[in-house]
C-alpha cells in the first residue's frame, strides 16, 4: 500500500507499507513494515505525543469501563499510570468481551530508530511512539531527519490474541516468538540473496 503525505498540492513524502499476517501460537501476528521516502526534499519527524503506531480499543476492554480491562507492558507495569511515557519492548491492552479474554499487543521492531515511549490511556488508547522524547518528559526535544533519497524504516509486530482466561496469555513468550519470526525472515532473505 502506498500513502502520500501532502502539504497543499505538494507531496512531502511517500510511505510504502507492507503487511504480513501470520498465525502464531499466541494468536494472529501482523508484521507492519513502513518505508518512508522523499525524492525532492529532506523532512523530519518532530517531537509530538500523538505520533507512531496507535490503536483504539473496543469500549468493553478499556480500563475505565470497569469490566476488567488492563494495560500491561514488558516490565510488568500496569495501566495508564504505570505505562504512560515509559519505554518497553512491548505493551498490551486486553480485557473481557463476553466470556473471552481478548487483546492487542504492539511490539516495536528492535531495529527501529529508537525504543518507543508508550502513549497509553485508560479510556482505550495505546500508541508506540519513537519520536516524542520531550512530549513524554524523557529528555530534550527530538527531531528525526529523513534526508532526501535516503529511505527510513519503521516496523512493528501487532499480536491479536484471545483466550478463555487471562492466565493462558504468555505475552513474554509471544514477544520471543515475534523475535524468532524476525530472525527467520532475515535468514531467508539473506539466503535468497545469495542464490
Amino acid at each position: 500500500m502506498r500513502n502520500a503525505y501532502m502539504h497543499r498540492d505538494v507531496m512531502v513524502c511517500e510511505e510504502v507499507c507492507q503487511y504480513t499476517f501470520l498465525v502464531r501460537p499466541a494468536g494472529i501476528l501482523i508484521l507492519w513494515d513502513s518505508l518512508f521516502m522523499s525524492a525532492d526534499t529532506s523532512l523530519y519527524f518532530g517531537d509530538q505525543e500523538e505520533m507512531g503506531l496507535g490503536l483504539r480499543m473496543a469500549t468493553a476492554i478499556a480500563v475505565k469501563s470497569g469490566q476488567g480491562g488492563r494495560i500491561l507492558d514488558s516490565e510488568g507495569r500496569k495501566n495508564e499510570k504505570g505505562t504512560w511515557g515509559k519505554t518497553a519492548a512491548w505493551c498490551d491492552y486486553s480485557g473481557w468481551v463476553d466470556k473471552t479474554f481478548v487483546g492487542v499487543s504492539i511490539m516495536p521492531h528492535p531495529d527501529n530508530v529508537r525504543p518507543c515511549w508508550w502513549h497509553t490511556r485508560d479510556y482505550g488508547f495505546m500508541t508506540a511512539n519513537p519520536f516524542g522524547r520531550a512530549a513524554f518528559r524523557a529528555g530534550p526535544t527530538s527531531k528525526v531527519t529523513i534526508r532526501k533519497t535516503e529511505p527510513f524504516h519503521l516496523s512493528y509486530g501487532i499480536l491479536i490474541h484471545a483466550s478463555a482466561n487471562e492466565r493462558d496469555v504468555d505475552l513474554s513468550a509471544a514477544y520471543q516468538d515475534y523475535l524468532d519470526v524476525l530472525r527467520q525472515m532475515r535468514t531467508e532473505t539473506s539466503e535468497g540473496g545469495q542464490r
